[in-house]
């Protein structure tokens, strides 16, 4: 079974909602018209606020029981579909032209060619309508790569314990990101070893402009904190003009 999978019952305990985000992502949509579309929306947490606020949603991860968590939560309120990102077009057929797209929670780095990254943004941009923005969170890998930073902050309540290790290969660019999580009452341990693509600030900077869009922002955190060297996320809005 895929790591994602075996953690997907547990996903909203290890990353409940928060409200910066929610509120963040609020923050760009303009009326109960608007269609934003989920990328890599996992159990659907991010949806289901905004489907409770009378927002046309439609969410997409590649993960199969994630996906059915979603329909679960949100009742089938939302329209989910169990698709990769770089096929995320695939699944906004016939639905108009899209106010936001977000993609947030690391996802983006787990596309593992380049060709495939480029592929999801360039299908961002002509999805989204003039004015619409494109929500993208992932680590500040500047930081992370600086200092070969060996783990994330530990993840921890009185049922769960998800420890998050980095480990840096000699050859490639990519990171070797193993997940390990602890179920207390259950004495049950599951990990993987998943790799990651990481994109430094003025990497994903080039990324966006070459597939169109031509302004954009960047925060160190969901509350719009400024970003700086020291900052573990790192947040990206994307207009089309």
């Amino acid at each position: 079974m895929d790591f994602y999978s075996s953690i997907a019952c547990y996903y909203d305990e290890i990353f409940p909602l928060k409200k910066s985000q929610l509120e963040f992502v609020r923050g760009y949509l303009k009326g109960k018209d608007d269609l934003i579309l989920d990328a890599g929306c996992g159990t659907g947490n991010l949806a289901d606020a905004l489907l409770k606020q009378n927002f046309e949603v439609i969410g997409a991860d590649l993960d199969e029981s994630m996906i059915e968590i979603a329909r679960v939560k949100t009742q089938n309120k939302g329209e989910f579909h169990v698709c990769s990102l770089q096929n995320i077009a695939d699944v906004v057929k016939n639905k108009g032209e899209v106010s936001v797209i977000a993609c947030t929670g690391n996802t983006f780095v787990h596309i593992n060619s380049e060709d495939g990254s480029n592929k999801f943004l360039k299908n961002c941009y002509e999805l989204l309508k003039p004015g619409g923005v494109l929500i993208i969170q992932i680590l500040n890998y500047d930081f992370i790569l600086s200092c070969k930073l060996p783990r994330l902050p530990v993840i921890e309540t009185d049922s769960i314990r998800f420890d998050r290790y980095y480990h840096y290969p000699e050859h490639g660019r990519h990171i070797d990101f193993e997940g390990v999580l602890t179920v207390k009452k259950e004495n049950k341990r599951i990990s993987e070893v998943i790799k990651l693509y990481p994109l430094k600030k003025q990497e994903l900077i080039a990324k966006i402009t070459d597939c169109g869009f031509s302004e954009y922002e960047i925060f160190g955190s969901f509350k719009k904190d400024p970003l700086d060297k020291n900052s573990l996320p790192l947040v990206m809005t994307a207009f089309k003009r």
